[in-house]
């Protein structure tokens, strides 16, 4: 199911199975049953579109994954270690690709926006410098390196993950946890939430390089230059703010919203 199938799919065909399916770019060879492969796709409707086409259509869109006991145990231990009770928020700002990361500073606002609010913070990633920095902006409690299990225990005991575009954002989906994201819009294609009862998605309209200045889009795929700087940057910090609050008043963990500028 990953990718165009140029390196998998004469793996997959190797393997000696009586039927193989899957995708096809242009420069993959094809399988028993192939699905033209399309860069510009929503990734969770490209699989169901898959699955579909093997006699297994959806029932549903919105991916879910379930929480065992253990993983809550081990972030309540976390929780009470770092004396965080009641409502909380996690924020993640890091991202595999620099690109899609919103500046440190930018999350440190949201989190003492929310504290300002009386809802603590948690702040996890595997980018130390990164977490490091929200955490000492914000004076809020840093988790570094969580095993999986802790991270899945820990997005499931919050009200809300704001972060960028990556992994934890879309597993905080899969377990129902409210989400709050930056996005590049290239990335909103891929990989936006489903839905938006339970989630907001702040978009960057960047489409060229704030350094050399060429161009970030294209066809059959975006285009990437060397300059590894974030394209998100311009999405504004009230707005996210003031998503996330919505989203804290609709679960009913705040009452009231009086947000104002907390500072650089």
């Amino acid at each position: 199911m990953h990718g165009g199938g140029r390196n998998s799919n004469p793996v997959v065909s190797a393997l000696g199975a009586g039927f193989t399916a899957g995708f096809q770019a242009a420069d993959a060879p094809p399988l028993d049953l192939s699905i033209p492969y399309q860069y510009w796709q929503h990734e969770v409707f490209r699989y169901l579109e898959l699955a579909a086409a093997l006699g297994a259509p959806a029932v549903r869109v919105q991916p879910r994954f379930a929480v065992l006991e253990a993983e809550l145990a081990a972030a309540d231990r976390l929780l009470g270690a770092a004396d965080v009770t009641g409502p909380f928020a996690v924020i993640h700002p890091g991202a595999t690709d620099p690109r899609r990361r919103w500046p440190p500073a930018h999350f440190a606002r949201v989190a003492r926006a929310l504290q300002n609010q009386g809802v603590p913070v948690v702040v996890v990633g595997s980018e130390g410098d990164i977490v490091a920095e929200v955490g000492e902006r914000a004076a809020a409690q840093p988790l570094l390196d969580l095993v999986f299990g802790e991270l899945v225990g820990l997005l499931a005991r919050a009200s809300i993950l704001v972060g960028n575009d990556s992994g934890p954002r879309h597993l905080a989906d899969a377990l129902g946890t409210p989400t709050v994201a930056v996005y590049w819009c290239g990335n909103m294609v891929n990989a936006a939430p489903v839905a938006r009862r339970n989630h907001r998605a702040h978009i960057s309209w960047t489409t060229a390089c704030p350094i050399c200045g060429c161009s970030l889009v294209g066809e059959p795929f975006p285009l990437r230059c060397s300059d590894n700087v974030s394209l998100v940057s311009e999405v504004p910090v009230d707005a996210v703010v003031s998503s996330t609050l919505a989203l804290l008043e609709a679960d009913g963990v705040l009452t009231a919203r009086a947000w104002t500028e907390v500072g650089p």
